[in-house]
């Protein structure tokens, strides 16, 4: 099986022909690739949709101004063993970038089949709807600029889509690998799986309702993503918006769920996550939990429903109340009430999405 880093002839653009393995590859210790030189691409640009331009994988990256950990990641990546007569590409999405973003894909030029995308409106949703619009792979891998893919994520991936390729889509375990102190171990264990990592086990296993894949680590097949339509651009991180919402790919993953798709877990699909030390502190953490709070009422219609007072739902009021007396026991008892502290977060960005949607709903009753 070859590795993913033999040596090739070029980035190429959107339209260029991607690596293979296997039939056409490698010839003389050559990975077959494009020859074109990286160029940033508008994203109107259509991709071509033929029998020749055809993927078997793609691997969508998007990236914002992060370089340093980009060069990791596609080190990583370089490393990845192919399955023999596999036909493959990598979609990098540079969403604005003002490092040297394009500087970093270009010194892997020679040894990744690189689709160089530029998106110009500032998003993580905009930036994989750019990435959609160009992947040509059957089946659609996401990953992260700032993780570190085992050697076997991609066959594993491959693997687990030949032997359900309708119906399914997959993911995989998350090690966090901490770039500076770790949390507390208290706060670790209260943390999102995008600071303590996620695994479901050793086996390989259909997900129960209710649990996720981490928006880094996971797959599927690309007829069914687009049949789910674009990402909201309402959820996920937006730098222009001055706010760090997520919750765009589980999102996502709740539209495949309604079109009767089922998660498989892929435990060999494993990667690492560098996780910086402004991520590994309680303000960063509480952030993410009050932001998942109000990704989960925006994307589902149903928690509106209810009485509420001043647009706050009345459960809420109870609900901060004890939250409140939860805390100062805590504190009173010389704990460090990580618990009532992030609840009490999660609460506020439920009640600030039930106020969203209020006056949303009253823009449209008056358009």
């Amino acid at each position: 099986m070859p590795r993913a880093g033999a040596p090739c002839s070029g980035v190429r653009g959107v339209t260029g022909a991607g690596g293979r393995a296997g039939a056409d590859g490698p010839v003389g210790g050559l990975l077959r690739c494009g020859a074109r030189p990286c160029q940033p691409h508008d994203r109107g640009v259509a991709v071509a949709q033929n029998s020749n331009s055809e993927h078997d994988l793609s691997v969508l990256v998007c990236t914002w101004n992060n370089s340093r950990r980009l060069r990791l990641m596609l080190e990583a990546l370089c490393q990845c063993e192919i399955p023999s007569g596999v036909r493959w590409e990598v979609v990098l999405v540079n969403n604005n970038c003002t490092d040297d973003t394009d500087t970093a894909a270009q010194e892997f030029a020679g040894r990744l089949p690189l689709v160089c995308v530029h998106e110009p409106e500032q998003g993580k949703s905009a930036a994989l709807n750019t990435g959609m619009r160009h992947v040509r792979g059957r089946l659609v891998v996401h990953g992260d600029d700032d993780i570190l893919p085992a050697t076997g994520w991609i066959a594993a991936y491959w693997r687990a889509y030949c032997a359900r390729p309708c119906g399914w889509y997959f993911g995989g375990p998350v090690a966090s690998e901490f770039e500076g102190e770790p949390p507390h171990p208290e706060l670790l264990a209260l943390a999102p799986a995008s600071v303590r990592g996620l695994s479901y086990g050793e086996e390989e296993l259909e997900l129960e309702a209710g649990r996720w894949f981490i928006g880094l680590n996971w797959a599927a097949p690309a007829e069914a993503l687009r049949r789910a339509g674009e990402y909201s651009t309402q959820l996920g991180p937006n730098p222009a918006s001055g706010g760090d919402r997520v919750g765009e790919e589980t999102e996502m993953m709740m539209r495949l769920g309604s079109q009767g798709c089922r998660a498989w877990w892929v435990p060999e699909a494993r990667v690492r996550h560098l996780i910086p030390a402004s991520k590994s502190c309680l303000g960063h953490i509480a952030a993410r939990m009050e932001s998942a709070a109000a990704a989960e009422v925006l994307s589902r219609p149903e928690s509106a429903r209810g009485r509420t007072l001043v647009g706050v739902p009345l459960w809420a009021y109870g609900r901060a109340l004890h939250l409140a007396a939860r805390w100062a026991y805590s504190r009173l008892r010389g704990r460090r009430g990580y618990w009532a502290y992030l609840e009490w977060r999660r609460l506020k960005g439920a009640v600030t999405a039930h106020r969203e949607r209020r006056v949303s709903g009253r823009s449209r009753a008056h358009g």
